[in-house]
């Protein structure tokens, strides 16, 4: 009897087990296609500017200038700004006058944390000539550095070449630093002829060890007359001589 029961019972059971399965399984895939719309519209961009130029000032003091031909706003909880057709950034000392510019094939603006991102053929040049090349440079405003993780190139002003990687630098260029790296100096900058220690000729080596040679300058000497003496008058020589220098008398001579 019990079991004629379950085999009316099983086929209602069946069923019902089968349409909830099948009611979580849509709901779960309604909640991934929601996800990713929501992700897809809160990552969609919210704006696109063309010929876009942002101005950098401290103080009322401009400090350089940003070109791009494109940015697109990405409105995120990091929100950043895409510049997919190139960038260009200029820098400007205390008299406006250009201190070296950036120049990347693209770039990323992040403007909650004030960094951009350049991207494929990076390159900086600087006010006094030397050039940094990479495929990669973070620049970080805040803390007024710059850094790459990808391979770089420094050729300087004299045309040293410097590569590494790990490059760290302020943002003026002036104290670049690197790890693992080689480079290959400019023979015109080393100096030609006899060397000895110290990589100086002899001819422009300086003395060691030895003290300077004084020179006494001429002594503005005048001719100097000495006078003479002031003697004390001795005793007046009288016209006569003393009795005691004067000829004995003549005595005449007695006839015999």
């Amino acid at each position: 009897m019990m079991h004629s029961r379950l085999k009316r019972f099983i086929p209602f059971v069946f069923p019902a087990l089968l349409f909830g399965v099948l009611l979580l399984s849509a709901c779960e895939n309604d909640l991934k296609k929601i996800k990713e719309v929501s992700a897809k519209y809160t990552s969609a961009p919210v704006d696109t500017i063309r010929g876009a130029e942002i101005i950098y000032s401290d103080s009322a003091i401009v400090k350089g200038k940003m070109v791009t031909p494109m940015m697109i706003q990405y409105n995120i909880s990091d929100p950043f700004w895409m510049m997919p057709k190139g960038v260009k950034i200029i820098f400007y000392d205390i008299n406006t006058q250009e201190d070296g510019n950036i120049v990347a094939d693209s770039g990323v603006y992040h403007t909650v944390v004030q960094k951009i991102e350049f991207y494929h053929h990076v390159v900086y040049t600087t006010a006094k000539g030397d050039v940094f090349k990479s495929d990669e440079l973070i620049w970080d405003q805040q803390k007024k550095i710059m850094y790459s993780n990808k391979p770089v190139q420094i050729i300087t002003a004299t045309g040293d070449i410097l590569n590494g990687i790990n490059f760290t630098s302020d943002d003026k260029l002036r104290n670049p630093q690197m790890t693992q790296s080689t480079g290959s100096f400019n023979v015109n900058d080393m100096p030609t002829g006899d060397q000895s220690a110290g990589g100086q000729s002899p001819a422009n080596q300086p003395p060691v060890n030895q003290v300077p040679t004084l020179t006494t300058p001429p002594v503005n000497q005048q001719q100097i007359t000495t006078p003479p003496v002031n003697q004390p008058a001795g005793p007046a020589m009288p016209k006569k001589a003393p009795a005691s220098f004067q000829k004995a008398p003549v005595i005449p001579k007695r006839n015999k």
